[in-house]
């Protein structure tokens, strides 16, 4: 309760008059305003989060028959926040996950699909993306992150590359920032089949006349690493098979039970046909997101 004080006036008539006046409230001390360009860079990546609203979809043109949220609807909202924290992402190094006998790195295979209206000719990109957050206000205060971008088109190799970067990182910044895709995302359906057991390689830049025939492993043969096996599950994955089915395709296509001991060339053979068969399922969507 605010104290009161005592002030005595004399009146007109020349009597004393007694008044009471509230005294003024205290002024309370105001919070300083956070700095938020000060903070390390983790915390102005929460902040950014923070800031990332609830996305709706929308469709995109008359082609395509559902609604989806697309790579330029999520930087419409990041890269503002990007800015106001003081916050850059940069794309350093793009590195082949496949190499040609010679040790030349390989980023494009490509194959002829076989379809209704005639054969088409489908490329297929494939690379590691190593990015770098950078605190602008701290140089020094970086996080690095490696993505895996897998992409097909059947309009060129600069289109694959395009189709891989933008799929790479929609689904990256779709789990930094929490934002929802809905269970009605068409990359979310469950389309789990097996693997045509036909499927075939059929181009590409490659020269495997050093591999060893198909169904020999060979003596002196390095067993795959435990990183290329998971580079190959997760081909399945997108081609909406499961392990057990690749493992199953494994042996028919090359009468070998343990995938860890496929000689390079069926290994490469085998990622190929899981990627003409996700390349084959896309195709399926009527020009699905890009």
């Amino acid at each position: 309760m605010a104290a009161a004080t005592t002030k005595t006036t004399p009146a007109k008539t020349g009597t004393k008059e007694t008044t009471t006046k509230a005294a003024a409230p205290e002024k309370k001390a105001e919070a300083p305003v956070k700095d938020l360009r000060s903070l390390p860079l983790v915390a102005k990546l929460v902040e950014i989060k923070k800031r990332i609203p609830r996305i709706p979809k929308s469709q995109k043109s008359d082609s395509v028959k559902y609604a989806y949220i697309n790579l330029d609807d999520i930087y419409e909202h990041l890269t503002p926040a990007m800015n106001e924290l003081g916050v850059l992402l940069s794309i350093n190094e793009e590195a082949a996950t496949r190499h040609a006998d010679n040790g030349d790195p390989v980023f494009y295979t490509n194959y002829i699909q076989h379809t209704k209206n005639g054969e088409r000719m489908v490329w297929i990109y494939e690379g590691d993306l190593a990015m770098e957050w950078i605190n602008i206000d701290n140089p020094e205060d970086r996080m690095s992150v490696m993505l895996h971008a897998l992409g097909t088109n059947d309009a060129g190799p600069d289109k694959a590359k395009g189709s891989a970067f933008t799929y790479c990182l929609k689904y990256y910044f779709f789990e930094l920032l929490g934002i929802d895709q809905g269970q009605d995302d068409p990359d979310n359906k469950d389309n789990t089949r097996p693997l045509d057991a036909e499927t075939e390689y059929t181009g590409g830049y490659r020269n495997t006349s050093n591999h060893q025939a198909a169904g020999s492993s060979g003596g002196d043969q390095k067993r795959l690493t435990e990183a290329q096996l998971n580079r190959m599950y997760k081909k399945g994955e997108a081609a909406g098979v499961t392990p057990a089915d690749v493992d199953a395709w494994i042996l028919k296509k090359f009468n070998v039970s343990d995938p860890g001991a496929m000689s390079r060339k069926q290994y490469d053979d085998t990622c190929t046909a899981l990627d003409r068969q996700a390349a084959s399922q896309a195709s399926n969507q009527e020009g699905g997101p890009v």
